[in-house]
């Protein structure tokens, strides 16, 4: 008489708790999709910061060889001769190195953050399955619990499970029906 509100008990509490994991796989999913959606924020600001850089190193390398052609060209000398075109040369080389440079550094940091968002999107993913098997898992337990429990009170005949027949006795012999 006690058994079916055990029974009714032990379901419920595998459903509660198969609802709590596919919860907490649900929130360590979002987790991660947020972390991987920031991870690529990152990386395209970072080559947006990159572009801002290069083009500022371009500007003060321009700026910077105007000025030295404008003291050249003070001096008296001829800015696209001699020694003269050799520091504007070498000014503009240096100048674009620099730029190349700073193009470069904000191309790997952005694709660290492209390396974490993958990452994080594998997580994800992972923590979907784990989720589902969790879920699986538990429920598969609970019903062997719940089997067991029976055959222990003796609710659940193996024969009855077995054949899908029903045991009962009669006159000291025992018979299946089914």
């Amino acid at each position: 008489m006690c058994a079916p509100v055990v029974y009714g008990l032990m379901i419920v509490s595998a459903l509660m708790q198969a609802k709590q994991q596919r919860q907490n796989a649900q929130l360590a999913t979002d987790a991660a999709n947020l972390n991987a959606k920031i991870a690529r924020q990152r990386a395209a600001d970072a080559r947006a910061r990159g572009d801002v850089a290069e083009l500022n190193v371009r500007r003060r390398t321009g700026l910077l060889i105007g000025r030295q052609k404008a003291l050249i060209a003070s001096s008296g000398a001829e800015v696209g001769v001699g020694s003269a075109s050799l520091i504007v040369a070498d000014a503009e080389a240096m100048g674009e190195l620099d730029a190349i440079n700073a193009r470069n550094n904000a191309m790997r940091e952005a694709y660290g953050f492209e390396a974490q968002a993958s990452q994080f999107s594998f997580q994800s993913d992972a923590a979907r399955a784990a989720g589902k098997t969790a879920v699986t898992a538990s429920l598969l337990s609970s019903a062997t619990s719940i089997a067991s429990f029976g055959a222990g009170s003796g609710s659940f005949s193996p024969s009855l499970i077995s054949s899908g027949g029903r045991n009962f006795t009669e006159g000291g012999a025992n018979f299946t029906e089914g």
